[in-house]
């Protein structure tokens, strides 16, 4: 039964491309299969759970590849199910479960010395940190690292396996060196963990990335060039992508800062050719573009990441979070662009597809409360400014966003109320979403020490609280008369106070 299971599933996966029925077949077939599993039934179950894989990956059902990669129990199966399980399925718990079975299987493995035990080694004891840093845990993060680099202490008087154990060290010291500074911003303390992995290991360059995004955000661009330049050639001639991709961003980087954005721009192909899927240098095309101000190509490269996306909807996939994210903002960076070739409605469109990739993008909004102002939409306009108070962190900034959006719906209801012999019901609602706008900005900045709000946002919360909170309006009043103004409308002020 099994076999004739396993022989049809083959046939629905590579003659018939019946992905959804193979794989139930696989599930249901893997189920007849009761433990303990009998020695002439042990390779059949290993090929239906590697067809299992197989056909999830396909299918993008990532919980069912993780339990599959988990019965596979391999090293680097149980890696990738442990990233999966981190990044896939929000489930940290069991992604620390399968890093750590990976470490043990390292520290018990009698071949310790190897490269690919070497990789293994480290990429659960980076995979563990990692974990505990996105718990906000950097003690923890630290403390683990530094255990784990004691642990791999040659005992004295052997030398097996030095190298293989210099280069873990590395590598976990350029770990702890971008942990240190992306947490703390302690540019010495990281510097300090950059230039110990280097003398662990002087070749090893995701160190001198380390120390040349340290230069980079520090100012010191020569410096920071050289570095990267090192990392990049010594990163191309052993094939490591990943940090391949990230040393040609960074250099991008520096050039740009340095006023050479067609240098960057060629790192930034680079970089993409290099992995195309990654919207995050798609990204930095996108700006890069815009800062030489070559609009058509920056709306050539967003034009790119659409047929990318309308591709995953015909699959019936859709971006990640972070991925929607960046998305986003590559739409919004467009309709800037837009804007700059006066095509407004193409602009606008723009901005509706970045809202709905990501509906807290905040130049998305910032572009489009204006754009509706101008064309007539107050209420649209307000609602969208209301949004993009929500989505602001900083109390001072917040509050004088929320002022603007009560700016709006005045505006709003004062034009409701033309050609209207009485009020309505619609403008007295504009009214008090204006005031109650009002009312949480006014809040929010009543303890700075200096203005936040100017004289039209002061004398318009004045009037949006006047009929709603007097008290209010008279300490906007007050604010507002600090303003110098001619002596006519400041007299106009104090009477209606």
């Amino acid at each position: 039964i099994v076999q004739l299971g396993a022989t049809l599933a083959e046939i629905l996966t590579d003659e018939g491309r019946e992905h959804g029925p193979a794989l139930e077949l696989v599930r249901e077939t893997l189920a007849t299969i009761v433990e303990p599993v009998a020695s002439e039934l042990a390779g059949l179950r290993r090929a239906l759970l590697e067809l299992q894989t197989k056909l999830a990956r396909t299918l993008a059902d990532f919980a069912l590849l993780v339990d599959g990669l988990e019965a596979l129990g391999d090293p680097d199966e149980l890696l990738e199910a442990a990233s999966l399980a981190q990044k896939r399925l929000q489930d940290p718990e069991r992604a620390a479960r399968l890093f750590e079975r990976v470490l043990d299987q390292a520290k018990a493995e009698p071949n310790r010395g190897s490269q690919r035990w070497a990789g293994r080694l480290t990429k659960s004891i980076e995979g563990l940190v990692r974990l505990r840093i996105d718990a906000g845990d950097l003690g923890g993060a630290t403390t683990l690292m530094d255990r784990q680099l004691a642990e791999l202490e040659a005992p004295k008087g052997d030398s097996s396996g030095a190298s293989q154990r210099r280069d873990v060290r590395a590598r976990l010291l350029t770990e702890i060196g971008r942990i240190t500074y992306r947490a703390t911003g302690d540019v010495a303390a990281a510097r300090a963990r950059f230039d110990a992995a280097l003398a662990e290991n002087p070749d090893h360059a995701e160190a001198r990335l380390g120390i040349g995004e340290i230069l980079a955000d520090s100012g010191a661009l020569t410096e920071a060039e050289q570095q990267l330049e090192s990392a990049v050639e010594a990163l191309g001639l052993v094939r490591d992508q990943t940090h391949l991709v990230e040393g040609l961003v960074l250099l991008a980087r520096v050039l740009e800062a340095s006023d050479r954005n067609g240098e960057a721009y060629r790192r930034l192909t680079t970089a993409l050719r290099h992995d195309p899927d990654n919207l995050a240098i798609r990204l930095a095309v996108v700006r890069n573009r815009c800062a030489a101000k070559r609009w058509r190509d920056a709306l050539t490269a967003v034009d790119q990441l659409e047929q990318r996306v309308q591709t995953l909807r015909d699959e019936g996939r859709v971006l990640g979070p972070r991925d929607a994210e960046l998305a986003a903002e590559m739409e919004a960076v467009a309709a800037e662009c837009e804007l700059e070739v006066k095509q407004p409605d193409k602009a606008y469109e723009r901005l509706e597809q970045a809202l709905a990739h990501d509906r807290n993008n905040r130049r998305a909004l910032v572009l489009l409360v204006p754009w509706l102002q101008e064309r007539g939409r107050l209420p649209e306009a307000a609602a969208h400014a209301v949004h993009l108070a929500e989505t602001l962190d900083e109390p001072h900034a917040a509050g004088a966003a929320w002022v603007d959006a009560g700016m709006i719906f005045h505006e709003a209801a004062e034009d409701q109320a033309e050609g209207e012999a009485q009020s309505s019901a619609r403008e007295r609602e504009l009214r008090r979403e204006a005031f109650e706008c009002v009312r949480r900005g006014i809040a929010l900045v009543a303890d700075s020490p200096t203005p936040v709000l100017d004289e039209v946002q002061l004398e318009i919360a004045f009037r949006a609280s006047a009929d709603h909170d007097r008290a209010l309006a008279l300490r906007c009043l007050e604010r507002l008369l600090l303003h110098p103004s001619e002596a006519e409308h400041q007299l106009d002020l104090l009477l209606e106070g």
